[in-house]
């Protein structure tokens, strides 16, 4: 994860269009004890919820822009680039395939996003180099043993997973 609110700006923009390059997915939080989080709420955003970063675009006369989705009952950003905002152009419509729809998804300045945003995931999928296992199993009767305050959690599935290469 990266800190987001009151770091630099640069930083964070480099390493989220870093992650895209390569293919990672991009998700973000607003942390509901930051201070931030009354007025992230105020402009539609939700505190404690997860956001995926769709797209981050470096746009001409606009600046840097980020597409996010949130969940579709929640509310949308209300505030700059949001839907129905009047700096979106026919241009700017047609060149980020914009649409003005209750789905979830909105725009938002990188500015914004710094300010109401507290952390950044960089999630990389596993593709077909790594070894994959797959464990069927039920957690259920004995096998339900519970977390490690419990005596019987020794009875819960445990698997002992070991990494051979250094670099993993």
């Amino acid at each position: 994860a990266l800190a987001v609110q009151g770091a630099a700006a640069e930083p964070l923009w480099e390493a989220i269009q870093s992650a895209f390059a390569t293919q990672h997915v991009v998700g973000a939080r607003i942390d509901p004890a930051n201070p931030e989080a009354a007025p992230a709420e105020a402009m539609g955003l939700r505190a404690g919820r997860a956001y995926c970063v769709m797209g981050a675009f470096d746009m001409v006369n606009v600046g840097r822009i980020l597409k996010l989705r949130g969940f579709m009952q929640d509310p949308e950003w209300r505030g700059k680039w949001s839907d129905g905002d009047g700096a979106w152009t026919n241009q700017l419509r047609n060149l980020l395939s914009y649409q003005d729809a209750s789905d979830g998804s909105f725009w938002m300045s990188l500015d914004d996003f710094v300010r109401y945003f507290g952390e950044v995931y960089l999630v990389r999928m596993a593709d077909d180099r790594w070894t994959r296992l797959t464990v069927r199993s039920r957690w259920m009767d004995e096998s339900a043993g519970g977390g490690p305050q419990h005596l019987s959690w020794r009875n819960s599935y445990q698997w002992l997973l070991g990494v051979s290469r250094e670099t993993t």
